[in-house]
Order: C-alpha cells, then structure tokens, then sequence
C-alpha cells in the first residue's frame, strides 16, 4: 500500500556507522585481499543491531527526534526485522509530528480526544506514522475512476481511519442507528448508554424531538453527555453513524473503533430486557471488558500518548509565553531608554541656553502612561514619553521628544536652545493646561459669571433687587 508513494533508503544511519568502522579497521591492511573479503562475508551474513558497540539505543533514539515523519516511518520498513514496531516509543512520533507542523499536527490533534475517551485502539508509533504519511483511503486505496473524491486530508472523525467520503456514504461502510421507533420508544436506555458512551465511536447528525414520560430524564442525560440541547425538548442525536465493522489494517493491527455497529446492535438486544439504569451500564461494561476485550483507559497504550501530547503542547504555550514575557521586558527597556534620552537631550538643551531666566521652561513632567504596554493603539497623548510643563514649550520640544536619537548634533540642539530664548510668549499663557484643566477653567469661568449675575440680580443700585424694583 504504501511502498508505491514512499522512497525508502538502501541503509540506516547504524549501516553507515558500521561500514565506517570496518573501512577504518581495515585501512592498515589493504594489501590482505583475502582477509578482505572474508571480512566481508562475515559482515553480510552479520547486520547491525541495536545496542551494538557502534550506535546504542539512546543514541538512535535521540537521533530520531531530528527527522521528519516520513524518515522515522522508513526506518520501519527497512529495518523491520531489528526494529520492531515497538523500538520507536510513541512519544518520539508525537514529538517529530507536533515539530513538524501541518497535515503532521492536524492529524495528531485529530486523534488526541479518541485516544483521551478511548474510544478507538490504541495506536502504535508505526500506525501513527503510517496515518501521517498516507492519503490514500484504506479501503478503496484511492481507485481511479474516483480520483477528485478519495483523497483523505486527515483520518476522519470519530473513526481514526483514513476513508473517502464515498466509502463512508455511499459504499455503507459507515451505517446509522436511529433514536426512534417502537422498540425505541419502549425503552430508550439501552440506546443512550450504549450510542452516548465515552468509548463509543459515533456521529450525531439530525435533531430529534423528544415525547413521552422521559422528557427531563432524556433532557438532562443529554446535557450531561454533551449532547446539543435545543428549546427544552429536542436533541442533536436522531442518527448515530458508526463503522459497520471491526477493521484491521493492512498490518494486521487492530484499528478504528473498539465498538462497531454490529456490535451495537447486538448488545442493545441483550439490554432491552433490563429494567434499571445501572444495571445497563453494568452490563454494557461487562460486555466491553469480556466480549471485546478492550483495555482500559488508564493503561500505558492510551497515557502514553495522552501524556505525551500534553506535555509537548504545555512545553510549546510555555515557550510561547516565555517568549511573549521576553518581548514585553525588551519593550520596557527599550522604552525606558527612551525616556532616559529624552532627560539627557533636555539637559543638553538647557545648557545651550544662555540666559539663565529661560532655565525654568524646561521643566518636564515624566509620563508615566508611556510605559504601559497595550495591542491596541495608544492615545496621542501617551505616545510621548515627557510633558514640557509649559504649553508652548511642549510644542517645541514634541518632535524632539519622540524622536531623541535625531537630535543629537550640537547644531539641532543649538536651534532648539535659540527658539526657547527668542520665542514670545505671554506669561499668562505660558502655563500648560490639560484637555481636564481646560474643562475647569471653563467652570471656574462659568461658575463666577453664574454668580456675579445672580448678585446683579439680588441687589440693585439702591441695595434692592432690579426685578423688585421693576415689579414694584
């Protein structure tokens, strides 16, 4: 199936190792042709293996996390006889999958929650590799007369099988069972339990209308199986689509679904004749762990690979968030640099003045707002990272300000020292004032006309109000 589509390599990374070896062991004697080709033999009839003197397993092991998916999935096929399916851990696959990124990570992140709930077998580092690599449907292998329609991009869900949407639909390799029906209506436990089970591999599809005694019953197990709950009274699980039967892939490895839907059908029979919820699910489970023969969650097969993913994918957002941290704290310094340039060209400035009473129009205030570290777009106002305490200075200094590291020739500085000495500006205008200042300023303002009015009002020339007066 798949010795078509990928290259495999005439030798491993320990061939080479040991050819080396030989090459150099024999360097000295290469006048010897028969001990030469004795050598030889015995080096053909003798091949590398693991935990030789010349590659240990933790060297081969560490080498394999710096290859891509593919490679690591060739070392299989050539070295199937000395490594097995079980030297690679899963662990290296999952790592060099998630490392490289694209079909690689979508079809690990696919298989993550089937593996967490368990409801599929256990996959192994060549069946993971193998889903990888291929994109061929594994039971029509992509026929020709069906090209546009059997290209797989990752394994379909819930199933982790790499199949068509033709083979899913219309070749009925997946069949529905429906929540409805006499037989339904009776008695509607077996169906939940064995249909919204954590192991049960199955795709809802269609709103289903809920009636009779059950309602809040079915209305609550529902929500509590994250089932999709619409108006009180409908669900999202009229169809549940399963795999019609048991499959085992091309290497005889059991895979897809640890429940079929033959097997469905079957075990619902057998609880139509329960009376009680628990019994139900007691004997659903017994049929898991007896008739299929299914391993539990909480073995190796499945926390390996959950344990694996979890930790790579918490090792990536702590990278991320490192990383993030590190570029908020080269932000701050470089804006704390900033500032510090600022206060040393004003200082420049203030010495390039020559009369000492125009010292005090420098006086800045630091901006503490500057400092604050937002994705959105800051205010005008907090792009800068001082404020001169005079309005008029301000404008001056503004560009020279923002931008310190243009003015740092003696003739820029020289310009600004002159304008500041030279600029004519009211004292009473000089003070800088604030948006807030302005707004009370503009009370104050309002405040002492509202009354000086009223005064007018109250008392006239005489001591008496203009309005008594006029009605008088």
């Amino acid at each position: 199936m798949y010795r078509d589509s990928i290259p495999i390599p005439f030798c491993s990374l320990s061939d080479i190792l040991r050819r080396s070896n030989y090459n150099r062991s024999n360097s000295d004697n290469s006048d010897s042709i028969d001990s030469e080709i004795t050598t030889r033999t015995q080096y053909d009839n003798d091949p590398p293996t693991i935990g030789s003197e010349y590659l240990p397993d933790s060297v081969f092991l560490h080498v394999m996390t710096f290859v891509d998916p593919c490679t690591l999935y060739n070392c299989h096929l050539l070295s199937k006889k000395h490594y097995y399916s079980n030297f690679i851990p899963i662990q290296i696959a999952i790592e060099v999958s998630l490392m490289q990124g694209g079909r690689a990570k979508n079809v690990v992140d696919a298989l993550y929650p089937q593996m967490k709930s368990g409801s599929i077998h256990p996959i192994s580092s060549k069946r993971l590799l193998s889903l990888i690599i291929s994109k061929k449907c594994e039971f029509c292998l992509n026929a020709r007369r069906f090209q546009n329609n059997n290209s797989v991009t990752v394994p379909r869900e819930p199933y982790a099988i790499n199949i068509c949407w033709r083979c899913a639909t219309s070749r009925r390799k997946t069949v529905p069972i429906l929540k409805s029906g006499n037989r339904f209506r009776l008695n509607p436990w077996p169906y939940h339990v064995v249909l919204d089970h954590s192991r049960s591999a199955t795709k809802k599809f269609g709103w289903r209308i809920i009636r009779g005694n059950h309602e809040n019953m079915e209305i609550a197990w529902a929500r509590m199986n994250s089932i999709d709950v619409r108006n009180d009274n409908q669900t999202y699980d009229q169809l549940n689509y399963m795999l019609k039967e048991n499959y085992v892939d091309s290497r005889g490895e059991p895979s897809g679904p640890i429940l079929s839907y033959n097997d469905a059908v079957e075990i619902i029979v057998q609880l139509n004749d329960c009376q009680s919820l628990d019994e139900i699910k007691y004997k659903f489970d017994e049929f898991l762990n007896e008739k299929r023969r299914v391993l539990s969650i909480h073995s190796p097969s499945y926390r390996n690979f959950v344990e694996s993913y979890e930790l790579i994918i918490d090792h990536a957002n702590w990278k991320e968030c490192e990383k993030k941290h590190k570029q908020k704290l080269s932000s701050e310094d470089w804006k704390f640099m900033k500032m510090d340039k600022a206060r040393r060209l004003i200082q420049k400035v203030r010495s390039a003045i020559t009369d000492h009473d125009k010292l005090p129009l420098l006086d800045y205030t630091m901006n503490m707002g500057y400092m604050i570290c937002s994705k959105n777009r800051r205010p005008r106002r907090l792009r800068t990272p001082l404020f001169m305490n005079r309005y008029w200075v301000d404008q001056i200094m503004r560009e020279a300000i923002n931008f310190p590291s243009k003015y740092n020739s003696a003739r820029k500085i020289s310009n600004l020292a002159y304008q500041l000495e030279h600029y004519n500006m009211d004292e009473d205008d000089d003070p800088r004032r604030s948006w807030k200042l302005k707004v009370l300023n503009r009370e104050i303002i309002y405040m002492s006309i509202f009354i000086q009015t009223t005064v007018y009002l109250d008392s006239g020339p005489d001591g008496v109000g203009c309005l008594d007066n006029e009605a008088g």
